[in-house]
């Protein structure tokens, strides 16, 4: 099956890939403007983009949101972790943890969507800790992955392998769960 991939994010066009392929859905990516709700969940933003996208290109849709919740401060930045980063940067970041608990949770919401139905939804979540530091600082990955090292793991995700992060990723949990879904 094709599916059309809603993404402006080529780390997470690269890693859906990847992760889709022993399924046989075939990816067809699409540079669309998401709408990003400030007060919405995850799992909320990415039904409504797959909705949209799927009733404005008349095509299969699968989209995904995702966040970071700092456990610290419930529900924050959450799905406003990339305008955080923006914001406030590993500086800000390693302030506004500095004294307090390091645990973290990110979080995925893989929507898909068929034209004119409604969507469905699986959740991926990986825990861990942000660091004290920021690693491999000219790696090309997504910031938060310098910064967060998973449960059970001694490196930071940007030390991972790509295999590796696929196996125990948010994000791989969710697509995971919405290709049983598609198939």
């Amino acid at each position: 099956m094709e599916v059309t991939f809603v993404t402006g994010n080529k780390h997470k066009l690269a890693e859906v890939k990847q992760i889709l392929k022993p399924y046989d859905i075939k990816i067809k990516h699409y540079n669309g403007e998401k709408l990003e709700g400030f007060r919405t969940t995850v799992e909320e933003t990415a039904k409504m983009n797959a909705k949209r996208f799927a009733d404005e290109l008349q095509k299969p849709i699968l989209v995904d949101d995702s966040g970071i919740e700092f456990l610290a401060y419930p529900g924050f930045p959450a799905q406003n972790a990339k305008w955080t980063f923006e914001t406030i940067g590993y500086k800000g970041i390693m302030k506004l943890l500095d004294g307090k608990k390091r645990h973290a949770e990110f979080k995925c919401a893989a929507a898909f969507c068929l034209p004119n139905k409604k969507p469905h939804v699986a959740i991926g979540t990986l825990k861990g800790k942000i660091t004290k530091k920021v690693f491999m600082k000219n790696s090309n990955v997504m910031p938060y992955e310098r910064i967060f090292q998973p449960n059970n793991k001694s490196v930071v995700l940007a030390k991972l392998t790509r295999d590796e992060k696929n196996e125990l990723s948010h994000r791989a949990n969710a697509f995971r769960n919405i290709s049983e879904y598609i198939k």
